[in-house]
């Protein structure tokens, strides 16, 4: 046996591949001869990504800058360099010779080739970083002290910070530059935080509100967060509470933003401590109603005070665009809070609040038994029951006849008045739908008329969410037999009979507990469960759409096999995309936006051969197959799992910090709805002429 053979045999995990491919790997070996002293890598190179072996010898690894720091000695056999070609990363450290080494290299795309063709090796690799390599420690460290803080009653963010920082965040990238502020981070959290976050010293946080606060609670004033529903009241000035949903996932989003935005908030107050800086923010009226009085228009006040700031012009536009409105306002109290977070918390850690699931469960029983006339376990056989998890418009959009009656009104006031939008979006129906929330905005009869409508076609809507922040709309197929919906869906079957229970997205590990609600209430009637979704991908585009087959969990790294259930016509949707590409394979279900690095991204899509991610897919999936083993749904249920692509986290112009554009989402979004209820409409019972009810 040669040497080269006999090194990758006796290194892990190389030893685990088939005879075969360690052969021809043997023959694309270089070999290289090290004197002691010669460097092999050296710290920072971000061109060299060769996986290396060493066969014989000695080497050192040490730091060399800032200053010179030794880490260790690597002794034969083993293997070292990989991570530059796995995760895309310049060289951490630089590695020598201590003694005379006889080496190998392997090229990259030779090492990365060998994960897709062996996944044996790739697994071995895979629990060797995780494991006793620890890539991942970083996150177990902040989710080690998260866990603290709610055990003890008290997060402490001044501890967090630091374990947020050594995550580097993919959707953070410009976290260490002290130097400059990211923008499109600090909008991202922005836009997911409470409104009053930069008045607020004290939050509460809860998954229920406490007993002793019922009788206060109509007086506490609601705190709006622009894309992200959450339950936040302001108790009295400087203190809030938020009632958070189940599982981890809305506290690490909520936490995780908090850090982002404390860390973005330092860099501009450090900007603000040169001389006359902060002599615009000493002019304002310490009072928030007093400053809009002066202020009536978005911005005016704004105007002439906002050029002292120590920004130049572009960063005065991202400044204004995260705050449109009281802009020096909240510059002011970046300076003046100094993100002094108190965070109390009284939340259920190993069990979910079943409060909030009961309460929203029996909100659906009474609306089901309003618009089927019978109670959930009482309806009648031979109608089914489907459930929609999306983002609840485009369904009802779908599903509405408003919309085809006025689409010609609104495609002529869209095209007059926005122009822009009619060049993003070909497809008239999806222009209708886009430019239709703004048309309706002009005239409130025009929305009165609309909910008359749909409560004909046979729409029940419920907006009260039991803290759970899931809107609900009931839509009964059986009333909108005959009538005109959207133009590239088949016509509803007269007698049609079936409901649709089209819920809002839910977030994260919630989705188990809301999904086991409606297996609980509607059983054996349930006939499909659909998640549309959004999806970051790791590879394609924005608008591309996202099929998966499997289900992979982050941290406990279980995969979750779709075969048995998934029930999508590629072949069809791929048609409906408008040119789109249709990605299949594992998506990655995350705890968090926030909880994901490059690092880990690179590992889940090499190691895994994940094609993209999300957050709430594993809980549905395991949710069902539970209760099918259980007996509780039926053996022949469908399930449809697809996504559209809304950013790309490993692109950084393409991330969740970039708003997606109204031609990237619009028309994958409607390509998948129009899928998803083709398929159901085209497989709903028929009721017989006598028994469809009348309108």
């Amino acid at each position: 046996m040669t040497l080269r053979e006999q090194t990758l045999e006796s290194i892990h995990p190389f030893r685990f591949l088939p005879p075969s491919l360690r052969a021809e790997l043997a023959e694309a070996l270089v070999e290289h001869d090290v004197a002691p002293g010669q460097p092999i890598l050296r710290q920072g190179d971000a061109q060299d990504k060769r996986v290396w072996l060493l066969a014989r010898g000695r080497l050192e690894q040490v730091e060399t800058w800032p200053r010179e720091h030794p880490l260790g000695v690597l002794e034969a056999p083993r293997f070292f360099g990989e991570r530059a070609a796995l995760f895309d990363e310049s060289r951490p450290s630089t590695v020598r010779a201590l003694t005379q080494a006889v080496c190998y290299s392997i090229e990259a795309e030779r090492f990365l080739l060998l994960l897709r063709e062996d996944v044996t090796f790739a697994q071995a690799l895979g629990e060797l970083l995780r494991d006793k390599r620890a890539i991942f420690a970083a996150f177990d460290r902040f989710r080690a002290e998260l866990l603290h803080g709610v055990a003890t009653g008290e997060i402490s963010l001044k501890r967090l910070l630091p374990l947020y920082r050594a995550l580097e965040p993919a959707l953070h990238p410009r976290l260490a530059d002290e130097r400059e502020i990211d923008w499109g981070a600090l909008s991202y959290a922005v836009r997911r935080l409470p409104e009053n976050v930069g008045r607020t010293l004290m939050f509460f946080l809860t998954d229920e509100l406490p007993e002793f606060y019922a009788a206060l609670a109509p007086s506490f004033r609601s705190v709006p967060t622009d894309v992200r529903p959450r339950s936040v009241y302001e108790m009295l000035p400087g203190k809030s509470i938020v009632i958070l949903r189940d599982g981890l996932s809305d506290l690490i989003d909520l936490v995780t933003c908090l850090c982002l935005y404390s860390i973005e908030a330092r860099k501009i107050r450090r900007r603000l401590r040169g001389p006359g800086a902060v002599d615009a923010l000493s002019r304002l009226p310490t009072d928030l109603a007093a400053l809009r009085s002066e202020c009536p228009v978005e911005g005016e006040f704004d105007c002439d005070d906002l050029a002292t700031l120590p920004f130049d012009a572009d960063e005065l536009a991202r400044l204004t665009a995260i705050w449109p409105r009281d802009t020096l306002l909240r510059v002011r109290e970046i300076v003046v809070h100094h993100e002094d977070f108190g965070l109390e918390i009284k939340k259920q850690v190993h069990n979910y609040n079943s409060v909030h699931g009961e309460r929203w469960t029996a909100q659906i029983a009474r609306a089901t038994r309003e618009l089927m006339g019978a109670d959930p376990t009482e309806l009648p056989d031979g109608l089914d029951v489907h459930v929609i998890s999306s983002n609840t418009h485009s369904v009802g959009n779908c599903l509405s006849s408003y919309w085809p009656a006025r689409a010609a009104e609104i495609e002529v006031w869209a095209r007059a008045e926005r122009p822009e939008l009619a060049a993003e979006l070909p497809e008239r129906a999806d222009l209708v739908y886009a430019a239709g929330r703004e048309w309706l905005a002009l005239d409130a009869a025009r929305g009165r008329e609309r909910r008359e409508q749909e409560a004909r076609d046979g729409h029940a809507r419920l907006s009260e969410g039991a803290f759970t922040g899931i809107q609900v709309d009931l839509i009964d197929l059986r009333r909108l037999a005959g009538r005109a919906i959207d133009p590239l869906l088949p016509a509803v079957a007269g007698g049609a009979n079936a409901l649709l229970v089209n819920i809002d997205f839910a977030f994260g590990q919630q989705a188990a507990e809301i999904l086991g609600s409606l297996i609980t209430l509607f059983g054996p009637r349930l006939r499909s469960v659909n998640v549309l979704g959004k999806a970051g991908a790791l590879l394609g585009k924005r608008g591309d759409l996202l099929v998966p087959d499997a289900f992979v969990e982050q941290g406990a790294d279980g995969l979750l096999p779709l075969a048995h259930l998934q029930r999508i016509d590629c072949a069809r949707l791929a048609a409906r995309s408008g040119g789109r590409e249709l990605h299949r394979g594992r998506l990655l279900t995350v705890a968090g936006t926030l909880l994901q690095n490059r690092r880990m991204l690179h590992f889940y899509r090499r190691i895994w051969g994940c094609v993209g991610l999300e957050m709430e897919g594993w809980s549905y999936a395991r949710k069902l197959i539970d209760a099918q083993r259980l007996g509780m749904l039926r053996a022949d249920l469908d399930a449809r799992f697809v996504y559209y692509v809304s950013d790309l986290p490993l692109a950084p112009h393409s991330s969740l910090a970039e708003r997606l554009g109204a031609g990237e989402g619009i028309p994958p979004l409607y390509a998948i709805t129009r899928e998803v209820l083709c398929e159901i409409l085209e497989r709903a019972p028929v009721l017989p002429p006598s028994r469809v009810p009348a309108r």
